[in-house]
């Protein structure tokens, strides 16, 4: 039996996309995604619910998102979900679960964009180990 991993999420991007590099070289780009569902609560009332999620691209991938991916633009991506584990300076465990971007689009422009949204596209790489070396380089 195949499980997958595989997560597809449309949102905006909060804020500037933060692009660094690991120490073999590869460029790593973290950013969070916000996603909004709209429903009619129990008194009638048109509610918005905004969802948070914590996103990370390497590679290629990366330099383009850090590049384009400003607060505010529309991002639709393919990911899948990591879970990793990390000890803070007090000794408390935490477990965040970020989305590795696999493939991603920006959506319809918004003014000042420098490229068309079909432009602006992603796939990445099947190469993992960038991103098992970012479990050892950066704890958050």
């Amino acid at each position: 039996m195949t499980m997958n991993n595989k997560v597809l999420l449309d949102g905006h991007v909060g804020a500037d996309a933060e692009l660094r590099y690991i120490p073999d070289g590869t460029p790593v780009v973290s950013f969070r995604l916000a996603t909004n569902e709209t429903y009619i609560d129990k008194a009638g009332e048109r509610k918005t619910s905004t969802e948070w999620h914590w996103c990370q691209a390497f590679g290629s991938l990366a330099k383009t998102l850090g590049e384009y991916g400003t607060k505010g633009k529309h991002l639709r991506i393919e990911g899948r979900l990591r879970t990793r584990e990390y000890t803070d300076k007090a000794g408390v465990k935490h477990y965040p679960t970020n989305v590795v971007v696999e493939e991603f689009k920006f959506g319809p422009l918004a003014s000042g964009d420098k490229k068309p949204a079909e432009e602006v596209t992603g796939k990445a790489s099947t190469d993992q180990s960038a991103a098992e070396a970012l479990d050892e380089d950066i704890p958050f």
